[in-house]
């Protein structure tokens, strides 16, 4: 069930939260924000308190930088999308989930939970996720250079290039549960089992694995 270039192909299937933070104003004190790691690329001006991540997802473009970058594969372009405290999506072979904290632009990406299933994809596709995988455990800030975003490591090195994508509407979208929270750990679902979940015309319907489902359902201020 996975639909490439939308985020209906992201972990953060039923999970709802959204809790954005605003930055303070710098006094005189403070260090000149052009003189910090990333104020600038190309001539850009990045604005580094950090455009708010919780609501927004992402699909690979490159990863790397200099003559050392590397372009996405085209038809497997890895995801990212964030919520609150959540960061999840699709790496090209599997499913992931994680926590992720956020001060201006400082971006800390706990190790996430994986599907962890065998791969199917071509070894390059393989190859992808693991150096991109790799690049997100390195991440410590973040800019939003024309609408991309752009995640860097301690050495100031770019990592990671996405660009913005759209969300799938939540109503007449077929979502795949990829992620059951037991407790406070994340669990992939059982290898081979399938359960989804569709809302359209006013009912809930779907497989939850070994029977199908159905519901009428409302909405109301979200």
């Amino acid at each position: 069930m996975k639909q490439h270039g939308s985020i209906a192909r992201n972990l953060l299937v039923m999970i709802v939260a959204l809790q954005l933070l605003s930055g303070c104003a710098a006094d005189q004190n403070e260090p000149d924000p052009a003189s910090q790691p990333g104020a600038a690329k190309d001539g850009v001006t990045v604005d580094m308190e950090g455009a708010p991540l919780a609501g927004t997802s992402w699909v690979l473009v490159s990863m790397g930088e200099g003559d050392g970058q590397v372009a996405a594969l085209e038809d497997q372009q890895p995801t990212l999308g964030f919520l609150a405290d959540r960061y999840g999506g699709d790496s090209g072979c599997n499913f992931y989930v994680g926590v992720y904290n956020s001060d201006g632009s400082s971006l800390v990406m706990q190790t996430p939970a994986s599907t962890g299933g065998v791969c199917s994809e071509p070894e390059e596709v393989q190859q992808q996720e693991s150096v991109y995988m790799s690049s997100l455990a390195t991440v410590t800030y973040y800019a939003v250079v024309d609408e991309n975003l752009e995640m860097y490591s301690a050495s100031e090195q770019l990592m990671l290039t996405m660009q913005s994508m759209d969300a799938a509407p939540l109503l007449g979208t077929v979502w795949s549960l990829q992620f059951l929270n037991v407790g406070t750990q994340w669990q992939p679902l059982i290898p081979g089992a399938e359960i989804s979940m569709q809302i359209a015309d006013g009912a809930l319907s779907g497989t939850a694995g070994c029977n199908d489902y159905a519901a009428d359902v409302s909405e109301s201020a979200g």
